[in-house]
């Protein structure tokens, strides 16, 4: 995933990086970081929902700032971030307030999960609409002035 990132991200310093707190995502972006010096941004905005991942538990994830010194932190405010449950109408007003906050002429390489990923792809492309898409682990969408240029491409 990550040398197909390089190949596509050109120039690199054109993109913006954004990166759920979770741990998987972490160490992608880590890896893409290293192969493309994207500087990424930690958010919870990205992050996938508590009931997904912690079977319907609020959770706190831990601030990696040590093992993840080359990214920003500064959405923490404390050694750790609560993610605290949230219904499905609060997870999708989380997702549309996220991506109404890109600035349409910027690009932005987000590593996230496939839910997350899923309903930004289909807010910032369709509007929201329910049109039909294939995103699997470990793919790859790749957004461009605020359109998602490739979807779900298989890495």
């Amino acid at each position: 995933l990550a040398m197909s990132v390089k190949e596509l991200v050109k120039p690199p310093e054109d993109f913006i990086g954004i990166v759920s707190p979770y741990n998987r995502c972490l160490q992608t972006a880590h890896k893409v970081w290293t192969l493309t010096g994207i500087k990424f941004r930690v958010r919870r905005a990205v992050g996938e929902s508590p009931e997904e991942v912690h079977r319907g538990r609020s959770t706190a994830i831990l601030k990696k700032e040590e093992e993840f010194a080359c990214f920003d932190w500064s959405g923490f405010n404390g050694p750790s971030l609560n993610y605290d449950l949230e219904s499905e109408e609060e997870y999708m007003a989380r997702v549309q307030m996220f991506c109404e906050g890109l600035a349409h002429n910027k690009n932005y390489l987000i590593v996230s999960h496939m839910r997350p990923i899923t309903h930004m792809t289909r807010i910032l492309a369709f509007g929201g609409r329910k049109e039909p898409m294939t995103i699997t682990n470990a793919s790859l969408t790749l957004i461009e002035d605020g359109k998602p240029v490739y979807i779900g491409m298989a890495t």
